[in-house]
């Protein structure tokens, strides 16, 4: 009975040491993964600033551009204001030059005739 028991003892021994042994391998497993687990939780936390730091970037550079495209079609129009405007100008301009033209021309008839009368 005694080496029965002995037996049993050292069977049970083995079984404890075994899972002793599978103990041992798991809280090294969870302490692996636990740590990795912390190294992507920081990660995370990085990926995440650096997420909102360019989010903020992409809506400053958002507000840059609706500015810049509001100047752009202020200037558009002061353009083609500017644009009509000179046309007419150097329309009345040439308008001017025309009547001055045709001035000129009556003022030389007009020259023409009174030395014409005086001979």
């Amino acid at each position: 009975m005694n080496a029965e028991k002995n037996e049993q003892r050292e069977q049970m021994e083995t079984i404890i040491q075994s899972e002793r042994d599978v103990s041992a391998r798991l809280m090294k497993k969870t302490q692996e993964l636990n740590s990795t687990i912390n190294m992507l939780s920081a990660d995370h936390f990085v990926l995440k600033e650096v997420e909102y730091e360019q989010m903020s970037k992409i809506q400053q550079l958002d507000q840059i551009v609706k500015r810049g495209e509001a100047k752009l079609r202020t200037m558009a129009s002061s353009y083609c204001k500017l644009s009509d405007e000179q046309e007419t100008l150097i329309r009345r301009e040439a308008e001017t030059k025309r009547k001055l033209h045709q001035t000129n021309i009556e003022l030389e008839k007009m020259k023409a005739a009174m030395q014409h009368q005086h001979l």
